[in-house]
């Protein structure tokens, strides 16, 4: 009898004891996965949060990087443009005004009898209208320089290299930058052939 309550309470003390450690690993186990995975997986969302974070501003910051240098290169180029212009303009100001002195100097010298002097004065305001295209001073140019050849003296300009090599230099601005649908080929024509006459001492 005594053997068998030995029995029963060694039983009864191992299963308790089990029970009780059942109960500990089941509280243990709740609590984790309740508390500790709960934690975790807190955490990992964060380490993910911050990951995204970093690639999306490493990204901002490429795009800012590119943007700054596409703007740089619009400015950049604006600037350059705008410096053509201006450049472009103050040389076309700057024939124009030369142009008009070479003009006004021609017109003086015809009125002195220097027609030599006049043709070579022409000559130069032409190749400045012609650079500024100042087509309306020029044909004014182009009428007096085929007004003046016939009346130049011809020992003056038989062997004068100097105002051919300008003449010419003259001639072929004129056709190359201006004679666009033959607009300048009479007159082109014209000045040759007057020029050719008063070299040659032929008068009309």
């Amino acid at each position: 009898m005594n053997s068998t309550l030995v029995i029963l309470e060694k039983i009864n003390s191992f299963y308790s004891s089990a029970f009780s450690q059942l109960i500990t690993i089941t509280v243990s186990m709740i609590a984790f996965v309740g508390i500790v995975i709960p934690v975790l997986f807190f955490l990992y969302q964060q380490r993910l949060f911050r990951i995204e974070v970093s690639s999306i501003e490493a990204k901002i910051n490429t795009r800012l990087s590119e943007i700054k240098n596409e703007l740089t290169e619009v400015i950049k180029n604006n600037i350059d443009e705008k410096i053509k212009e201006v450049r472009t303009s103050l040389a076309n100001d700057n024939h124009e005004l030369t142009g008009g002195l070479f003009l006004v100097q021609g017109i003086h010298y015809v009125a002195n009898s220097r027609i030599f002097d006049a043709i070579e004065s022409y000559i130069n305001a032409g190749e400045n209208y012609i650079k500024c295209k100042d087509e309306l001073n020029l044909r004014t140019v182009i009428d007096n320089i085929k007004h003046c050849l016939p009346k130049v003296e011809h020992n003056k300009i038989k062997n004068a290299e100097e105002i051919e090599k300008n003449f010419n230099n003259f001639i072929s601005l004129l056709a190359t930058d201006l004679n666009k649908n033959g607009a300048y080929t009479k007159e082109i024509s014209d000045l040759k052939s007057e020029f050719k006459k008063a070299k040659d001492g032929i008068k009309a």
